[in-house]
């Protein structure tokens, strides 16, 4: 499934609202990340079963 595509149908073509989101390969990536979006957050492996 290709959620980046579905994630940017909803948010440009459709205009809904979408979370904050970042992907993070490398601890200093998260750390990012996490400093970028805040407080609370959800962490989820790329590769994960949908649902």
């Amino acid at each position: 499934m290709n959620r980046e595509g579905i994630r940017r149908l909803a948010a440009e073509d459709l205009g809904l609202a979408t979370s904050a989101y970042r992907f993070a390969g490398t601890r200093e990536e998260f750390d990012r990340a996490v400093a970028e979006i805040g407080l609370p957050c959800l962490v989820k492996p790329i590769m994960s079963s949908s649902g």
